[in-house]
C-alpha cells in the first residue's frame, strides 16, 4: 500500500479528501472504480451509508485534521518520463458502475436473426474503413458510431448472441476479427457491470478501433506477421501512436475514446506500454478495454501453439488479477462470460462434443450446448440444444462439461439453433464462487 494512503474512519471525511479505497469491493458501491474527491457533505454521507472505514490519498487530497502538518508537503509521485496528460487526467473520468439493471432480455433466438444482420453491418463497416485507410483516405468514424450503437443494443437484449456469432463467423486470417469480438465482449462486460448505454458505446467503439493503426504498420512487418505473434514484432507497439493519429485526423471521432485507446495496453502494476502507467493512472474505461483485448487475443486463433482454450484463458486471467488487472474487474468479467463462454467447443461426460450456446446465469458451469457429434464421434446433423443443468437433475450419472476444446473453426447456420430451442427458467441456486474454480497458485 502506497506511503500516501491514510485510513480513517468514514464519518470523518472531509471536504477536499480523495478516496483511494474502500472497505468493500468497488463494484458494490456506485462509486467510480478508481477513486474520486469528496466534493461535498452529501459526497461524504453517501460514502458514510455504504462504509465504515476507507482510505485517502493524501498526496491527491486534503490529509486528515490533525494529521495535517505531517502531510502538509508528500513527496511527489513519480510520473512517466512520457506521460500524456490525456490519459493521466482527462481520460480518467468517472464511470459509474451498478447504475443502470438492464432487465429486457430476449431469448437466444429471438436476437440471433437480428444479430446476423448486425454482425454483416459490422463487417462491411470495418471493411470500408480498412480499405479506406489503405488508400490513404481520411478515416469516416460515422459507419462505426452508427454499428456499435447496435452492438450495445443488441447485448442489451441478449448478452450471448453477438458472442456466439462473432465467434463462428471470425475469419481467421484477418486482423479485425479480434477487433470485432473484443468489442463484443466488451459491450456484453460493461452491460453486466451496469454502466449507462453512452459509456459502453464509448467503451465498444474503442474497443472496436483501437488497433486500427495496424494497417499503417511497414509491409514487412505485416508480412512477419502471419508466421509471428503480433507482440513479438518490434514495430508492433507503434500501432498505438498510429490508431490515435488516424483517429484524430478524422473530424467525427469521439474525443473520449483516445484516452481508452492510448493507455488499453498499460496494466495495473506497471509493466504495460507505452508510457508505464499504473494504478489509477490508467483510466477504467482503459483498463476493461485492456482486459477483454487480452482475454480475447490469447483465446483467438493466431497460432495453434500459443491460443488457449476459454476455459484457460480465464484461468490465466485470474491468475493475472491485482497485478496486470484489477481484482474486481477480473472477477467480474468471468462472472459475466461464465468459463464457458459462448462459441466455447466442448467435451461432456457422456463422450459428446458441443458448443456452447448460452449461459446459465447463476450455474456457470452447466450452460446451453449445442450438440455436434454423439458420444460415438458421429456428427450430429439434426442439431438438439442441451440444457446440462436440466439434463443433471433428470440423469443420475448427472451432466458436465469434461474439458473446453480448441476453436475447430466450424461455421454453423445459426438458423438450426431456432430449431426446438426452448428458454428455460430454473430456481437459482447459491452464488458460485471464482475461488472453487481456479487455482490461486502461480
Amino acid at each position: 500500500m502506497s506511503l500516501a494512503l491514510v485510513k480513517i474512519n468514514a464519518s470523518d471525511l472531509e471536504v477536499g479528501m480523495y478516496i483511494s479505497e474502500l472497505d468493500r469491493p468497488w463494484v458494490d458501491t456506485p462509486f467510480p472504480l478508481q477513486g474520486f474527491h469528496i466534493k461535498d457533505r452529501s459526497d461524504a454521507e453517501k460514502v458514510q451509508h455504504f462504509c465504515k472505514f476507507v482510505f485517502i490519498d493524501v498526496e491527491k487530497g486534503s490529509a486528515p485534521a490533525t494529521d495535517r502538518k505531517k502531510h502538509a508537503a508528500p513527496p511527489k509521485r513519480k510520473q512517466p518520463a512520457q506521460t500524456n496528460n490525456k490519459v493521466g487526467v482527462k481520460g480518467n473520468r468517472p464511470v459509474k458502475l451498478k447504475s443502470v439493471k438492464y432487465t429486457n432480455h430476449q431469448p437466444l433466438e429471438h436476437e440471433l436473426s437480428r444479430g446476423e444482420k448486425i454482425y454483416e453491418e459490422i463487417e462491411h463497416a470495418f471493411d470500408a474503413s480498412i480499405t479506406t485507410l489503405k488508400k490513404n483516405q481520411k478515416f469516416d468514424a460515422e459507419p462505426s458510431k452508427r454499428v456499435v450503437k447496435q452492438i450495445t443494443e443488441s447485448v442489451i437484449r441478449n448478452p450471448d448472441a453477438l458472442v456466439w456469432l462473432s465467434k463462428m463467423k471470425a475469419k481467421h486470417d484477418a486482423t479485425y476479427s479480434h477487433a470485432i469480438r473484443a468489442s463484443v465482449l466488451a459491450a456484453s462486460f460493461a452491460v453486466h457491470l451496469g454502466m449507462k448505454q453512452d459509456d459502453i458505446e464509448l467503451l465498444t467503439l474503442a474497443v472496436l478501433l483501437c488497433d486500427i493503426g495496424i494497417v499503417r504498420l511497414p509491409d514487412d512487418a505485416l508480412l512477419l506477421a502471419k508466421k509471428l505473434e503480433l507482440e513479438d514484432i518490434p514495430e508492433y507497439s507503434s500501432h498505438i501512436a498510429l490508431s490515435i493519429q488516424i483517429l484524430e485526423e478524422s473530424n467525427n471521432t469521439p474525443p473520449e475514446i483516445i484516452p481508452i485507446i492510448e493507455a488499453h495496453h498499460e496494466r495495473l502494476d506497471g509493466s504495460g506500454y507505452p508510457f508505464g502507467l499504473s494504478g489509477n493512472q490508467i483510466p477504467i474505461l482503459a483498463q476493461i478495454a485492456g482486459l477483454v483485448d487480452e482475454f480475447d487475443r490469447i483465446t483467438s486463433i493466431r497460432s495453434q501453439d500459443s491460443q488457449m482454450t476459454p476455459a484457460d484463458g480465464a484461468s490465466k486471467i485470474y491468475k493475472m488479477r491485482n497485478g496486470a488487472f484489477h481484482e474486481q474487474l477480473v472477477e467480474e468479467f468471468i462472472k459475466a462470460i461464465g468459463i464457458y463462454p459462448a462459441g466455447t467447443l466442448v467435451e461432456l461426460n457422456s463422450d459428446e462434443i458441443g458448443i456452447v450456446i448460452a449461459q446459465n446465469p447463476e450455474r456457470k458451469l452447466l450452460p446451453k450446448v449445442m450438440i455436434l457429434r454423439d458420444k460415438d464421434g458421429k456428427v450430429v446433423h439434426k442439431k438438439t440444444i442441451v440444457d446440462l443443468y436440466q439434463r443433471s437433475q433428470l440423469q443420475a450419472s448427472g451432466a458436465s462439461i469434461r474439458k473446453s476444446l480448441l476453436d475447430s473453426g466450424i461455421e454453423l447456420d445459426t438458423d438450426v439453433i431456432t430449431q426446438g430451442f426452448e428458454v428455460q427458467h430454473e430456481a437459482k441456486e447459491k452464488a458460485w464462487s471464482l475461488k472453487n474454480l481456479f487455482s490461486t497458485k502461480g
